[in-house]
């Protein structure tokens, strides 16, 4: 089987990484940073390519007035506005902090009250359509978690702060430990097989 140039430098390169983590001496951390620096690079680089891509998208979508290009216009918009004061600014300017405490962090709230929202209605829904018992816990934890989270007036109920805190602290950090843990596996897994060079992404 003959090997790609790209093949070899691509599986030489993740095993040297590697080791540099195992292997100690200055020589190897000096060739670490190197590398990582090397990959920050062509991370950014990619980056901008996504960005660019992004552009010509909704460029297009403008140009030929296709449905929501509207949306398309105030995204183009934002992106340019925000870019302008970072670049020209930096990011840790008044003004590019303020853009992210004002605009940026209400927006994620709103979403997210809005993804709370949208999972309570579907838990119902799936309760009235398919009663099973993984149904009812589902709808069940939904309720206590907004129930214990969103202030309610002229009521206090602390049990179901205690418990909201619970269901936040225990089961809630169990499975996001489980599920990083799963991340985890799964990245070592991939990453072996691309340093096997069973995998050649780099190659599409």
């Amino acid at each position: 089987m003959k090997l790609k140039v790209s093949v070899v430098v691509a599986i030489a390169t993740g095993v040297l990484t590697v080791l540099t983590y195992f292997v100690p001496g200055a020589p190897l951390e000096s060739l670490r940073f190197t590398l990582l620096r090397w990959g920050a690079i062509v991370g950014t680089l990619a980056l901008f390519l996504g960005v660019g891509n992004l552009l010509q998208v909704h460029v297009r979508k403008i140009r030929e007035q296709k449905p929501g290009h509207l949306y398309s216009i105030f995204l183009l918009i934002a992106l340019f506005a925000v870019f302008t004061v970072v670049a020209l600014l930096g990011p840790s300017d008044p003004s590019s902090l303020w853009i992210v405490s004002e605009i940026q962090r209400p927006l994620e709230v709103g979403m997210m009250a809005l993804l709370a929202t949208i999972l309570l209605l579907a838990g119902v829904r799936v309760l009235v359509r398919r009663p099973t018992l993984a149904t009812l816990v589902f709808f069940i934890t939904a309720v206590v978690v907004l129930l214990g989270t969103t202030p309610l007036p002229f009521v206090s109920l602390p049990f179901l702060e205690g418990l909201r805190n619970w269901v936040a602290q225990v089961p809630a950090v169990g499975g996001a430990r489980g599920l990083l843990l799963g991340m985890a596996l799964g990245a070592a897994a991939a990453g072996l097989r691309v340093l096997l060079g069973y995998d050649q992404p780099y190659q599409r």
